[in-house]
């Protein structure tokens, strides 16, 4: 699933834009991802797919954060509801490790 999310976070990186997003993509390339978090959050609650699939990669895995599946699988099922296909893909392999493994995300 790792590389499912580092995938989708290409193509986040890919999508450069002004002010607090740009410098939270910097931060995050850099594997600054406190200060990544920091910058990307108040986006991700303005609605940003894009952020709010990186949001998620970075508290299901404790980047930058302590890891919360459970707060990580929430940002990656906002992002797959406006339809980005990187958490569609990811939303279908978290669901599959449940399957597999139900106390996994709890």
């Amino acid at each position: 699933m790792k590389q499912l999310l580092l995938i989708g976070l290409a193509a986040f990186a890919l999508t450069a834009c002004v002010g607090q997003v740009h410098q939270g993509q910097q931060n995050f390339q850099q594997k600054n991802y406190s200060e990544a978090m920091k910058n990307l959050l108040p986006e991700a609650e303005g609605g940003d797919a894009a952020v709010q699939y990186a949001v998620g990669y970075m508290y299901y895995y404790g980047k930058g954060v302590p890891e919360d599946k459970a707060l990580g699988k929430m940002w990656i099922d906002r992002a797959a509801a406006q339809g980005l296909e990187q958490a569609l893909q990811a939303q279908s392999v978290m669901q599959k490790q449940a399957a597999l493994n139900p106390l996994k995300l709890q």
